[in-house]
């Protein structure tokens, strides 16, 4: 594919002053004047020369795009690197133009970043750029556009990478919250494998069969792919367990931008906070996620429920997919054993279908508001209690 050139061209370049040159060159040949012809000749070469060697410049060359990690805190750097090697002995001219979004880089208002060298035969060249994202968010960069030719850069060509574009994870801001006692504490509430009542319901992992244990709980898929037996590991079935609720629909309608990215820092916080000591831990919100992503978590309690609920909101967007109570209803497990903390931002609107829900399932739910929390939302609270998100923030928030 050929490209246009942001440098100023050479005005060998253009087909009329080519046609030109050759006029002049059959009336040097005409009149015998050799110097005149070895000068057309020369530049006639040099032109179709610099043609034909852009076009063999895109075989055998190739570009590789990494990041050192991609999945950070804001305010975090993360460097990115891209690798060309020219594979051939024909030495080429290179671009390499990395399209990011201005939130990524430093300064906003800065260039995409652009690099420009010139790559001898069987030579490779290391780009890198560091980045410093500031917002949460799932930035997609790249894939980088690379452009070759010849080493002056006459007739610049593109080369298509069949590479997918890099997405970068920046998770929400994590902040230090006040004391929020609002987790419901059961009966066997001692998170883990260990807990004298298991549930076969929440499934935890598998582990070696122990000789006495029910052979009901033999994992046999997992049996027959280890060749030995292995037996299900279930989570407690009266442990803490806690829902999230996210509704975007009003922060949305009042484009409270502020008070939404607040809000979402303080779930995280909450949600992180949480499953270090041991909860089972799940999201349900109703807004769009970067990626296509579900806006459902199931509680349950892993190494990674903390990382999937992190990398959920890192892509919530602030739209309104559906409302709240619909993603409600798909969750399973619901019930008086779980501790709902309902997030909103409760200025003048009415939860009642939400609420409903969790009346019916016999959970009290803690709803935490950003706004002014409105007399008739206190009616349909269903006995729960309403708390401020700035007693859970700290007096001094990072924006």
């Amino acid at each position: 594919m050929v490209v246009v050139d942001g440098r100023e061209a050479t005005f060998l370049k253009f087909g009329l002053m080519q046609v030109i040159i050759v006029g002049l060159l059959a009336f040097s040949l005409i009149h015998s004047q050799k110097n005149l012809t070895l000068l057309f000749v020369v530049l006639l070469t040099f032109v179709y020369g610099a043609l034909l060697w852009s076009r063999f410049s895109l075989d055998r060359l190739e570009v590789y795009s990494t990041f050192d990690r991609d999945r950070i805190f804001p305010g975090e750097p993360v460097r990115m690197e891209i690798v060309a090697v020219n594979r051939k002995a024909l030495p080429v001219w290179l671009r390499v133009v990395v399209p990011v979004p201005g939130s990524v880089l430093e300064d906003s208002k800065s260039v995409p970043p652009v690099r420009e060298q010139g790559l001898l035969w069987y030579q490779s060249v290391r780009f890198s750029w560091n980045f410093l994202p500031q917002q949460r968010g799932i930035y997609r960069l790249g894939p980088p556009q690379v452009i070759t030719g010849d080493l002056l850069g006459i007739y610049p060509r593109e080369k298509v990478l069949n590479q997918d574009p890099l997405d970068l994870i920046v998770y929400p801001r994590l902040v230090s919250l006040r004391p929020f006692a609002c987790i419901k504490k059961d009966l066997f509430g001692s998170p883990g494998a260990k807990s004298p009542v298991e549930d076969p319901i929440y499934l935890l992992g598998t582990r070696e069969y122990h000789a006495g244990r029910p052979s009901r709980y033999i994992h046999w898929t997992a049996s027959a792919r280890l060749n030995r037996l292995q037996e299900r590991v279930f989570e407690p079935s009266r442990q803490a367990r806690v829902l999230f609720v996210l509704d975007v629909g009003p922060f949305a309608a009042a484009a409270a931008v502020e008070c939404f990215e607040r809000t979402v820092s303080g779930l995280a916080s909450l949600a992180v906070e949480c499953e270090r000591q041991g909860f089972a831990v799940g999201l349900v919100t109703n807004g769009a996620i970067t990626g296509g992503r579900s806006p459902l978590v199931a509680i349950a309690r892993s190494a990674r429920q903390s990382i999937r609920m992190l990398e959920t909101l890192a892509g919530l967007e602030m739209t309104c997919r559906q409302s709240i109570g619909e993603n409600l209803r798909q969750v399973r497990g619901l019930n008086s054993s779980v501790s709902c903390i309902f997030f909103s931002l409760h200025s003048q609107e009415n939860p009642g279908e939400p609420m409903n829900i969790l009346r019916q399932k016999k959970i009290t739910a803690t709803t935490v508001y950003c706004g002014e929390v409105h007399d008739s939302a206190k009616s349909n609270s269903s006995g729960g209690r309403f708390v401020p998100l700035d007693h859970l923030l700290p007096e001094v928030y990072p924006l």
